[in-house]
């Protein structure tokens, strides 16, 4: 999806010297909206399920910010 004109990005306001940027109740919102999506396809018997990432590369991920390296 294209972005709106005018969209400023988070490398354009780290030009103007943002510092911190917050996403706000998104990470929440989209999560629930996901588990609702998974629950709506199993109910209904649909085989379209959401993709999800593998729980060997979640765990990558966490040994990832463990060791520091996490962004």
């Amino acid at each position: 999806m294209p972005w709106p004109e005018g969209f400023v990005t988070v490398d354009d306001l780290a030009g103007f010297g943002v510092r911190r940027v917050s996403t706000g109740s998104l990470p929440y919102r989209a999560a629930v909206h996901a588990a609702t999506a998974v629950a709506a396809a199993v109910r209904d018997g649909r085989a379209d399920l959401p993709g999800a990432t593998p729980y060997q590369d979640l765990q990558a991920r966490l040994v990832d910010y463990a060791r520091g390296h996490g962004r």
